[in-house]
């Protein structure tokens, strides 16, 4: 029976950009629209309602792109599923795994998040999965290291 060891998405922090371009147009919702000191051109009273479901519609968006994706650890193999309604899965088996590269820049490290892409053994130097900005670096790492030794020492389970 095959065991997860681990069951992951993205990190939010990949979307940041939309978290925040969501927070300053609430912002300007509250201030904008909610301060009666500032006055606003009768136009746009009926339009006040635009920027906070612009607001709303980032969220979403960011919320779906980090559940669209997910990656799964197991004892025997690695994971990779795609999609909301349709979806799309890559299986990498732990003995066909010939390495991979961990990738971050410097803030990156000091988020602890990064890009791993790892290579099977079929001897093309294409990555065969990319895990884009996961959190946890070092747990997977560690689970990656062990299923690479196994690979070459023999000692894979099945």
């Amino acid at each position: 029976m095959e065991q997860v060891l681990l069951e992951f998405n993205s990190a939010r922090i990949k979307f940041f950009k939309w978290y925040f371009a969501a927070a300053v147009l609430a912002l300007v919702c509250l201030v904008v629209f909610f301060n009666p000191g500032i006055p606003i051109p009768k136009l746009l009273n009926s339009y006040h309602y635009i920027p906070s479901l612009v607001a709303i519609v980032l969220i979403i968006i960011a919320e779906i792109r980090v559940r669209s994706k997910k990656y799964i650890l197991t004892d025997s193999r690695v994971i990779e599923r795609n999609g909301i309604l349709s979806k799309e899965e890559t299986f990498l088996a732990s003995d066909r795994i010939a390495n991979y590269t961990v990738k971050q820049n410097f803030v990156e490290r000091l988020l602890g998040i990064g890009n791993i892409e790892i290579e099977s053994v079929d001897g093309d130097d294409a990555a065969e999965i990319t895990m884009e900005e996961v959190a946890g670096i070092g747990k997977i790492k560690a689970i990656l290291d062990q299923q690479v030794a196994g690979t070459r020492h023999g000692a894979h389970r099945k």
